[in-house]
Protein backbone atom coordinates (compact mmCIF):
# COMPACT_ATOMS: atom_id res chain seq x y z
CA UNK A 1 0.00 0.00 0.00
CA UNK A 2 1.37 3.39 -0.94
CA UNK A 3 0.38 6.50 1.40
CA UNK A 4 0.67 9.56 0.14
CA UNK A 5 0.50 12.91 2.12
CA UNK A 6 -0.25 15.93 0.22
CA UNK A 7 0.57 18.77 2.09
CA UNK A 8 0.48 22.40 0.77
CA UNK A 9 4.29 23.86 0.58
CA UNK A 10 2.63 27.27 1.51
CA UNK A 11 0.78 25.87 4.83
CA UNK A 12 4.00 24.24 5.23
CA UNK A 13 6.46 27.29 4.72
CA UNK A 14 4.11 29.11 6.75
CA UNK A 15 3.67 31.72 4.75
CA UNK A 16 0.09 32.97 4.28
CA UNK A 17 -0.89 35.35 0.86
CA UNK A 18 -1.00 38.78 1.92
CA UNK A 19 -4.39 40.56 1.97
CA UNK A 20 -3.85 44.58 2.09
CA UNK A 21 -7.09 45.99 3.90
CA UNK A 22 -7.70 49.25 2.36
CA UNK A 23 -9.56 51.97 4.67
CA UNK A 24 -12.73 53.57 3.63
CA UNK A 25 -11.73 56.03 1.04
CA UNK A 26 -13.50 59.44 0.70
CA UNK A 27 -15.54 60.40 -1.82
CA UNK A 28 -12.96 61.81 -3.75
CA UNK A 29 -11.19 59.83 -5.69
CA UNK A 30 -7.59 59.70 -4.36
CA UNK A 31 -4.26 59.87 -6.09
CA UNK A 32 -2.72 56.81 -7.92
CA UNK A 33 0.49 55.92 -6.46
CA UNK A 34 3.06 53.75 -8.27
CA UNK A 35 4.63 51.59 -6.25
CA UNK A 36 8.11 50.41 -6.55
CA UNK A 37 8.30 46.81 -7.66
CA UNK A 38 8.74 43.91 -5.58
CA UNK A 39 11.23 40.99 -5.15
CA UNK A 40 9.57 37.89 -5.18
CA UNK A 41 8.03 36.94 -2.62
CA UNK A 42 7.77 33.53 -0.34
CA UNK A 43 4.85 32.76 -1.00
CA UNK A 44 4.80 32.85 -5.02
CA UNK A 45 8.79 30.83 -4.32
CA UNK A 46 6.75 27.91 -2.41
CA UNK A 47 4.44 28.20 -5.36
CA UNK A 48 7.09 27.55 -7.66
CA UNK A 49 8.47 24.53 -5.30
CA UNK A 50 5.26 22.71 -5.63
CA UNK A 51 4.62 22.88 -9.24
CA UNK A 52 8.67 21.91 -9.29
CA UNK A 53 8.00 18.67 -7.47
CA UNK A 54 4.70 18.20 -9.23
CA UNK A 55 6.94 18.22 -12.08
CA UNK A 56 9.31 15.62 -10.58
CA UNK A 57 6.36 13.39 -9.55
CA UNK A 58 4.55 13.28 -13.17
CA UNK A 59 8.04 12.37 -14.53
CA UNK A 60 8.18 9.58 -12.60
CA UNK A 61 10.29 11.06 -10.08
CA UNK A 62 13.74 12.04 -12.68
CA UNK A 63 14.87 15.36 -12.50
CA UNK A 64 15.68 17.18 -15.82
CA UNK A 65 18.01 19.83 -16.12
CA UNK A 66 15.63 21.96 -16.49
CA UNK A 67 14.20 21.17 -13.28
CA UNK A 68 17.51 21.73 -12.09
CA UNK A 69 17.80 24.93 -13.20
CA UNK A 70 14.67 26.23 -11.70
CA UNK A 71 16.14 24.99 -8.15
CA UNK A 72 19.23 26.72 -9.07
CA UNK A 73 19.84 29.12 -6.43
CA UNK A 74 21.23 32.38 -7.61
CA UNK A 75 22.92 35.74 -6.16
CA UNK A 76 19.72 37.49 -6.47
CA UNK A 77 17.02 35.41 -4.19
CA UNK A 78 20.11 34.18 -2.09
CA UNK A 79 18.24 34.55 1.05
CA UNK A 80 14.65 34.92 0.25
CA UNK A 81 15.46 31.22 -1.57
CA UNK A 82 17.21 29.78 0.91
CA UNK A 83 15.09 30.52 3.79
CA UNK A 84 11.89 29.37 1.45
CA UNK A 85 14.16 25.94 0.96
CA UNK A 86 14.77 25.52 4.70
CA UNK A 87 11.43 25.69 5.72
CA UNK A 88 10.24 22.95 3.30
CA UNK A 89 13.16 20.72 4.02
CA UNK A 90 12.30 20.75 7.24
CA UNK A 91 8.64 20.29 6.75
CA UNK A 92 9.50 17.78 3.71
CA UNK A 93 11.48 15.62 6.45
CA UNK A 94 9.12 15.50 9.04
CA UNK A 95 6.72 14.19 6.44
CA UNK A 96 8.98 11.66 5.31
CA UNK A 97 9.39 10.59 8.54
CA UNK A 98 5.45 10.43 9.59
CA UNK A 99 5.51 8.30 6.45
CA UNK A 100 8.17 6.01 7.65
CA UNK A 101 6.20 5.44 10.43
CA UNK A 102 2.97 5.08 9.03
CA UNK A 103 4.49 2.26 6.45
CA UNK A 104 5.62 0.58 9.60
CA UNK A 105 2.16 0.40 11.13
CA UNK A 106 0.69 -0.97 7.91
CA UNK A 107 3.17 -3.32 7.27
CA UNK A 108 2.38 -4.69 10.90
CA UNK A 109 -1.16 -4.40 10.19
CA UNK A 110 -0.64 -6.83 7.08
CA UNK A 111 1.98 -8.99 8.76
CA UNK A 112 -1.06 -9.41 11.34
CA UNK A 113 -4.26 -9.97 8.90
CA UNK A 114 -1.76 -12.44 6.37
CA UNK A 115 -1.34 -14.44 9.67
CA UNK A 116 -4.89 -14.27 10.89
CA UNK A 117 -5.90 -15.33 6.83
CA UNK A 118 -3.13 -18.45 7.21
CA UNK A 119 -4.78 -19.56 10.41
CA UNK A 120 -7.93 -19.52 9.04
CA UNK A 121 -7.14 -21.19 5.88
CA UNK A 122 -5.13 -24.18 8.24
CA UNK A 123 -8.36 -24.71 9.73
CA UNK A 124 -10.31 -24.49 6.73
CA UNK A 125 -7.71 -26.82 5.58
CA UNK A 126 -8.00 -29.34 8.46
CA UNK A 127 -11.78 -29.40 8.62
CA UNK A 128 -11.62 -30.53 4.59
CA UNK A 129 -9.29 -32.88 4.95
CA UNK A 130 -11.42 -34.51 8.00
CA UNK A 131 -14.67 -34.33 6.73
CA UNK A 132 -14.48 -33.66 2.95
CA UNK A 133 -16.08 -36.26 0.78
CA UNK A 134 -13.40 -37.94 -1.93
CA UNK A 135 -12.89 -36.48 -5.30
CA UNK A 136 -12.19 -38.63 -8.47
CA UNK A 137 -8.29 -37.52 -8.20
CA UNK A 138 -8.68 -38.99 -4.35
CA UNK A 139 -8.57 -35.57 -2.89
CA UNK A 140 -10.97 -34.00 -0.60
CA UNK A 141 -13.30 -31.86 -1.61
CA UNK A 142 -16.68 -29.65 0.44
CA UNK A 143 -19.12 -28.10 -1.80
CA UNK A 144 -20.65 -24.74 0.04
CA UNK A 145 -23.70 -22.49 -0.67
CA UNK A 146 -21.74 -20.21 -2.71
CA UNK A 147 -17.83 -21.96 -2.91
CA UNK A 148 -16.02 -25.01 -3.53
CA UNK A 149 -13.36 -26.00 -0.79
CA UNK A 150 -10.97 -28.78 -2.06
CA UNK A 151 -7.66 -29.79 -1.65
CA UNK A 152 -5.08 -30.37 -4.55
CA UNK A 153 -1.65 -31.98 -4.52
CA UNK A 154 1.40 -30.32 -6.52
CA UNK A 155 4.81 -31.41 -6.75
CA UNK A 156 7.61 -29.41 -5.50
CA UNK A 157 11.52 -29.19 -5.38
CA UNK A 158 13.53 -28.80 -1.64
CA UNK A 159 16.39 -27.99 -1.57
CA UNK A 160 18.73 -29.13 1.67
CA UNK A 161 20.79 -25.79 1.60
CA UNK A 162 23.12 -27.64 3.89
CA UNK A 163 24.23 -29.84 1.50
CA UNK A 164 24.00 -27.72 -1.26
CA UNK A 165 27.18 -25.41 0.16
CA UNK A 166 29.12 -28.45 1.42
CA UNK A 167 29.10 -30.22 -2.25
CA UNK A 168 30.34 -26.23 -3.21
CA UNK A 169 32.59 -25.88 -0.79
CA UNK A 170 33.93 -29.31 -1.86
CA UNK A 171 33.96 -28.91 -5.39
CA UNK A 172 35.98 -25.84 -5.05
CA UNK A 173 38.65 -26.86 -2.62
CA UNK A 174 39.09 -29.56 -5.36
CA UNK A 175 39.46 -27.20 -8.25
CA UNK A 176 42.34 -25.03 -5.46
CA UNK A 177 43.87 -28.29 -5.05
CA UNK A 178 44.23 -28.96 -8.85
CA UNK A 179 45.04 -25.27 -9.50
CA UNK A 180 47.82 -25.72 -7.23
CA UNK A 181 49.45 -28.77 -8.36
CA UNK A 182 49.20 -27.05 -11.67
CA UNK A 183 46.55 -29.25 -13.12
CA UNK A 184 44.43 -26.48 -14.62
CA UNK A 185 46.71 -24.82 -16.59
CA UNK A 186 44.97 -24.38 -19.95
CA UNK A 187 48.58 -24.02 -21.64
CA UNK A 188 50.32 -27.00 -20.75
CA UNK A 189 49.12 -29.59 -23.64
CA UNK A 190 49.40 -32.60 -21.75
CA UNK A 191 46.11 -30.61 -19.39
CA UNK A 192 42.88 -32.19 -20.49
CA UNK A 193 39.40 -31.74 -19.33
CA UNK A 194 38.56 -33.18 -15.95
CA UNK A 195 37.04 -36.56 -15.86
CA UNK A 196 33.36 -35.94 -14.10
CA UNK A 197 33.06 -39.25 -12.46
CA UNK A 198 36.89 -39.31 -11.36
CA UNK A 199 36.01 -35.87 -9.85
CA UNK A 200 32.77 -37.20 -8.01
CA UNK A 201 34.43 -39.83 -6.40
CA UNK A 202 37.29 -37.62 -5.28
CA UNK A 203 34.49 -35.31 -3.87
CA UNK A 204 33.06 -38.13 -1.83
CA UNK A 205 35.94 -39.10 -0.53
CA UNK A 206 36.49 -35.83 1.06
CA UNK A 207 33.00 -36.29 2.29
CA UNK A 208 33.40 -39.08 4.02
CA UNK A 209 36.84 -38.31 5.19
CA UNK A 210 35.25 -34.67 7.05
CA UNK A 211 32.28 -35.35 7.50
CA UNK A 212 31.30 -39.06 8.65
CA UNK A 213 28.22 -38.88 10.28
CA UNK A 214 26.62 -36.38 7.60
CA UNK A 215 27.69 -38.69 4.78
CA UNK A 216 26.27 -41.93 6.38
CA UNK A 217 23.28 -40.22 6.88
CA UNK A 218 22.87 -39.50 3.04
CA UNK A 219 23.59 -43.10 2.40
CA UNK A 220 20.90 -44.08 4.87
CA UNK A 221 18.09 -41.53 3.30
CA UNK A 222 19.65 -41.95 -0.19
CA UNK A 223 21.61 -44.76 -0.34
CA UNK A 224 24.53 -42.58 -2.12
CA UNK A 225 26.22 -39.57 -1.90
CA UNK A 226 26.87 -36.94 -4.37
CA UNK A 227 26.51 -37.98 -8.11
CA UNK A 228 28.08 -36.46 -11.43
CA UNK A 229 24.49 -34.50 -12.35
CA UNK A 230 24.72 -33.02 -8.85
CA UNK A 231 27.24 -31.22 -10.74
CA UNK A 232 24.75 -30.44 -13.92
CA UNK A 233 21.79 -28.85 -11.46
CA UNK A 234 24.05 -26.73 -9.68
CA UNK A 235 25.04 -22.85 -10.85
CA UNK A 236 27.97 -20.85 -10.17
CA UNK A 237 28.00 -17.48 -9.87
CA UNK A 238 31.89 -16.16 -9.84
CA UNK A 239 32.77 -12.62 -8.08
CA UNK A 240 36.47 -11.33 -7.47
CA UNK A 241 38.13 -7.87 -5.91
CA UNK A 242 41.11 -6.60 -7.65
CA UNK A 243 42.34 -3.13 -7.73
CA UNK A 244 41.81 -1.63 -11.69
CA UNK A 245 45.92 -1.26 -10.86
CA UNK A 246 46.69 -4.84 -10.36
CA UNK A 247 44.63 -5.36 -13.92
CA UNK A 248 47.37 -3.95 -15.45
CA UNK A 249 49.58 -7.18 -14.42
CA UNK A 250 50.65 -9.72 -16.67
CA UNK A 251 49.18 -12.24 -14.09
CA UNK A 252 45.71 -10.94 -14.24
CA UNK A 253 45.28 -10.77 -17.73
CA UNK A 254 43.48 -14.24 -17.38
CA UNK A 255 41.07 -12.64 -15.17
CA UNK A 256 40.10 -9.97 -17.86
CA UNK A 257 39.84 -12.99 -20.32
CA UNK A 258 37.63 -14.84 -18.44
CA UNK A 259 35.44 -11.73 -17.57
CA UNK A 260 35.39 -11.08 -21.56
CA UNK A 261 34.63 -14.57 -22.72
CA UNK A 262 32.35 -15.93 -20.20
CA UNK A 263 29.29 -14.14 -18.55
CA UNK A 264 30.34 -15.81 -14.96
CA UNK A 265 29.97 -12.56 -12.54
CA UNK A 266 29.42 -12.62 -9.04
CA UNK A 267 29.47 -14.16 -5.61
CA UNK A 268 30.80 -18.13 -5.43
CA UNK A 269 27.71 -18.72 -4.21
CA UNK A 270 25.53 -22.07 -5.70
CA UNK A 271 22.64 -20.60 -7.55
CA UNK A 272 19.87 -23.37 -8.58
CA UNK A 273 16.64 -23.20 -10.94
CA UNK A 274 13.98 -25.26 -9.12
CA UNK A 275 12.02 -25.24 -12.11
CA UNK A 276 15.03 -26.66 -14.26
CA UNK A 277 16.08 -29.50 -11.52
CA UNK A 278 11.97 -30.07 -11.21
CA UNK A 279 11.76 -31.04 -14.96
CA UNK A 280 15.12 -32.78 -14.81
CA UNK A 281 14.00 -34.77 -11.62
CA UNK A 282 10.87 -35.57 -13.59
CA UNK A 283 12.84 -36.75 -16.27
CA UNK A 284 14.85 -39.19 -13.96
CA UNK A 285 17.72 -37.67 -12.35
CA UNK A 286 19.53 -38.19 -9.69
CA UNK A 287 20.49 -35.17 -7.34
CA UNK A 288 21.97 -35.68 -3.35
CA UNK A 289 20.16 -32.36 -2.04
CA UNK A 290 17.03 -31.72 -4.67
CA UNK A 291 14.40 -33.99 -4.22
CA UNK A 292 10.66 -33.92 -5.62
CA UNK A 293 7.92 -33.77 -2.88
CA UNK A 294 3.76 -33.42 -2.80
CA UNK A 295 2.95 -30.31 -1.24
CA UNK A 296 -0.95 -30.55 -0.56
CA UNK A 297 -2.84 -27.08 -0.27
CA UNK A 298 -6.12 -26.06 -0.14
CA UNK A 299 -7.70 -24.37 -2.68
CA UNK A 300 -11.13 -21.95 -2.51
CA UNK A 301 -13.31 -21.44 -5.72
Amino acid sequence: MYIQLMVDLKDMIGFSNPKVKAEEAPKAEPAKVEEAPRKQSLFSISAELEDIFFEIEEAGGEVTEEILAKLAITEENLKQKLDSYRKAYTAISLEADACKKEEARIAAIRKTKENNARRLKDSMYEAVVAYGETGKSGNKVINLIDSKLYTKKAKVVTINADILLTFKDLVFDQFRELYNNDMLDISDANVDSLDPQGFIDVINAKFKAEYPERAERMMEEYGRLFVVEDLMLTNIKFETSITLYDLLGRSNFRLLEGFFDTEHISNVVPDVNKTVIKNMLEDGIQSSFANLDYNESLIIK
